[in-house]
């Protein structure tokens, strides 16, 4: 019983730990998928019987190995998810880059030379 109040509190504490960093500025859809996995959360922590009947219904032997298995899938998602965002972020930073590199070799220098820094 201990544990399901331990799992319980962490997974609620989460949750809005997510929607204050994320304010409700976030996507819709980011909210729906976290109301649906917070009831997976709930069934599962509080009646652990349903995931092996679920396990056993798709052909998993245990309700463990279901949920294993699927924290698994939700990890290689929100990797791709991750590397993809850091991929669009650093291609932002060089496009960033490249344009105040060219604003500054374009605009007159206001003191009349040239900006020389010490190598």
């Amino acid at each position: 019983m201990i544990i399901r109040i331990f799992l319980l509190t962490a997974f609620v504490s989460l949750g809005f730990l997510f929607l204050r960093w994320r304010g409700l500025r976030s996507r819709a859809w980011s909210l729906i998928v976290l109301v649906i996995l917070g009831l997976g959360v709930v069934v599962a922590v509080l009646f652990p019987e349903v995931t092996t009947t679920v396990a056993n219904a798709i052909g998993v032997g245990r309700g463990a190995d279901l949920l294993t298995y699927l924290l698994i899938v939700i990890v290689g998602f929100l990797t791709l998810a991750l590397h993809r965002r850091i991929q669009v972020l650093q291609r932002q930073l060089t496009e960033l880059a490249r344009d105040i590199a060219l604003y500054r070799s374009a605009a007159p220098d206001p003191s009349g030379t040239a900006d020389e820094r010490p190598d």
